[in-house]
């Protein structure tokens, strides 16, 4: 029920709308405190259940069947989720988990409440090892638990008050590869540093999907706004399916929301905020399309129509497109490309050449806005598979 709170109905044809989402409303948030009050209780099932075991003594070979069974259940609930994230690239298995990504816990929630009420009733004495003492245990560990998620929660900086009066800002988009380098290791301190020292008040991240079951549930995008004391916006969940886009900033984020368009190999995902500075409004996009040139197309006029009339957009992120391919230059002849238009040969004034196919995490910007300098990082430098881009923009004279 959490999870279906959250579902989101996706654009399935090219025809199909940019669907928008906002802030939860308190009733979708109703299974949320339900699941979070009622799952102590997950610690007492265990009792019983190592209790019935202990008291009937089975031999291996009585277990190994039920191990067998239990095992291939979990194996099978694994490649359900993962189809729900991959549904576009193995087929024809795969598409027909799109958008289930809560089918897998509800067949194990399931398949454990029919076991459980098709089996005998508990022999007595399996409660009955729930002596005081036991509970007291049991409750001495939840406190200290509890304790220590508050106290970690206490210890995470807090946004420090920007400089209201800036007349320029600096953005950096930054593809993280779930804090990963180009050679798959962990490298989240290195990204980390990094970012401290470009500093830039506008972070957009994209492939910060990783606060799930298969990427160990960490969220990096609250660590990094935690180290960094920046506000934060993790854009569209983890159980829609995309790269996750996430936008960081220095300055409160207003009107957050996630807008999804037409996809037909991985959800095109798109998290959008606004930030206000020295009386201006800004609107910011962090993008990551992917898929078909088609898809990638629809994505690019969605958010040209979505973002029309509004004078101060910063649309970047990992666009998948090159300078040559339509949907890039469809994007171009609305905004600015802060690289080109510092470096017009494309080349940096370092050498680094970011010419034809070696560029595709682009900063766009409204042509009311200016670009005083841009950078790229290559990997490994980078400590990612992607470059890390940034630019600084300034308004006014």
């Amino acid at each position: 029920m959490t999870i279906l709170a959250q579902r989101v109905s996706f654009p399935l044809t090219p025809d199909s709308p940019a669907v928008m989402v906002g802030t939860p409303n308190w009733i979708q948030c109703l299974p949320l405190i339900g699941m979070l009050l009622s799952f102590p209780v997950i610690f007492l099932d265990f009792h019983l259940f190592f209790n019935v075991i202990q008291q009937a003594n089975p031999s291996p070979r009585i277990l190994l069947p039920g191990m067998l069974l239990g095992s291939l259940a979990l194996i099978l609930l694994v490649f359900i989720n993962i189809f729900t994230n991959v549904w576009g690239y193995i087929a024809p298995v795969s598409p027909i988990f799109r958008n289930q990504f809560y089918l897998p816990y509800l067949l194990i929630a399931g398949g454990i409440t029919l076991l459980a009420l098709r089996h005998r009733p508990t022999e007595s004495t399996s409660v009955q090892g729930l002596n005081g003492m036991s509970l007291t245990g049991w409750a001495v560990l939840l406190s200290l638990i509890f304790l220590g998620t508050v106290l970690t929660f206490l210890r995470t900086a807090r946004p420090q008050p920007a400089d209201p009066n800036r007349t320029s800002l600096v953005v950096m988009t930054y593809n993280i590869q779930e804090a990963n380098d180009g050679l798959g290791e962990r490298s989240y301190d290195r990204q980390l540093a990094l970012i401290q020292k470009v500093s830039p008040d506008i972070l957009a991240l994209q492939e910060s999907d990783s606060a799930r079951i298969s990427l160990n549930n960490n969220d990096y995008v609250r660590y990094y706004a935690s180290k960094l004391g920046y506000y934060s916006y993790y854009g569209p969940t983890t159980v829609t399916g995309t790269f996750g886009t996430a936008i960081l900033s220095k300055y409160p984020l207003q009107n957050t929301r996630s807008v999804f368009t037409f996809s037909d190999t991985d959800e095109i995902g798109t998290a959008e905020a606004e930030i206000e500075v020295n009386g201006h409004r800004f609107t910011i996009y962090d993008v990551h399309p992917d898929g078909s040139d088609t898809a990638k197309l629809i994505f690019v006029n969605s958010l040209i129509e979505h973002s029309r009339g509004k004078s101060n957009v910063i649309a970047l992120g990992d666009y998948n497109l090159r300078d040559y391919e339509e949907a890039y230059q469809r994007m171009a002849g609305v905004y600015v490309n802060a690289w080109t238009s510092v470096y017009p040969s494309e080349i940096g004034a370092d050498g680094t050449d970011m010419s034809g196919k070696n560029r595709i995490d682009h900063i766009f910007i409204s042509t009311s806005l200016n670009v005083r300098d841009a950078f790229y990082i290559l990997p490994p430098a980078s400590a990612t598979d992607h470059p890390v881009h940034w630019a600084g923009i300034f308004w006014g004279k």
